[in-house]
């Protein structure tokens, strides 16, 4: 299959072969590299985010790894507040340490923002105006949440004391 391609590529023209050439050789170095001792087997992470005992939903999760050179996992809890990460289209993340942020936003009404919204090529007006509601202990860099991803299975559980950040006071005209 592999000859197949090649040989409709040469008979294109004299320059498909170097436009291929070219653009494998520029995909080949915008890959970054995998470190030698980090884990290259993902291990699937599941769990549950409640807020007061309740389960809250469209909660963006994500794992921030702790050391240098790690990948982002990511996920966004159900109606039943559970969750599952993923790293782009592969489930899970690497074993190994990680500071997790936890993200709920809505629009100025109380309407969650949720991963879709977030990943739309054409932004939103919601997005643009979204307030984060979790306490910020929970949502920036410095969050205090912290887990161990092992080999095997993980369910992670985050129980959040809350409340919500207010939503700001709409002025009538």
């Amino acid at each position: 299959m592999v000859w197949r391609l090649f040989s409709n590529v040469r008979s294109a023209g004299k320059f498909a072969f170097p436009a291929v050439f070219v653009f494998l050789a520029v995909v080949a170095g915008c890959a970054t590299p995998w470190p030698e001792d980090y884990p290259a087997r993902f291990e699937p992470v599941t769990g549950t985010i409640t807020l007061d005992g309740k389960p809250l939903e469209h909660v963006q999760v994500t794992f921030v790894p702790m050391r240098e050179g790690g990948v982002l996992a990511t996920g966004e809890t159900d109606a039943t507040g559970n969750y599952r990460l993923s790293y782009y289209k592969t489930t899970g993340t690497p074993a190994g340490e990680y500071r997790a942020i936890l993200s709920y936003r809505t629009d100025p009404n109380g309407v969650p923002i949720t991963k879709a919204m977030n990943s739309s090529l054409l932004m939103p007006l919601e997005v643009s105006q979204a307030i984060e509601r979790l306490p910020l202990k929970y949502c920036t860099g410095d969050s205090q949440l912290k887990a161990i991803v092992g080999a095997g299975g993980n369910e992670i559980d985050f129980a959040l004391i809350g409340p919500l950040r207010e939503l700001p006071k709409t002025v009538d005209p």
